[in-house]
């Protein structure tokens, strides 16, 4: 089984520039708890979750609506292809510990 039929295809991301009281707001109008971050370009460049807002901005003592979002994302984040098999990447997944990656193409 390949990613492509398990995928989401509805993407909510959220530009690196941005501050954390934007994506804390989408995350939340859209009821999610995590979205890729993308540059001007659109690469994805991070991930950003709810834990993140919470543990690196909040529980930090930084203004949400002075926080870049470069400043609290994970960057570096694992990805996955649409046409890989779900194994490997179920695998892949494992060994970097995270519950939630981007496909991209």
């Amino acid at each position: 089984m390949q990613i492509s039929e398990l995928m989401t295809n509805r993407v909510i991301s959220v530009r690196q520039s941005e501050t954390a009281d934007v994506a804390a707001r989408l995350l939340s109008r859209n009821n999610i708890g995590a979205m890729p971050v993308v540059d001007d370009s659109g690469t994805v460049v991070g991930m950003l979750t709810d834990r993140d807002l919470v543990v690196r901005c909040m529980a930090a003592g930084f203004r949400p609506q002075e926080v870049p979002i470069a400043q609290i994302m994970t960057s570096g984040p694992v990805v996955a292809q649409e046409d890989e098999d779900v194994e490997i990447v179920s695998a892949r997944m494992g060994y970097a510990q995270v519950r939630r990656i981007p496909v991209v193409r």
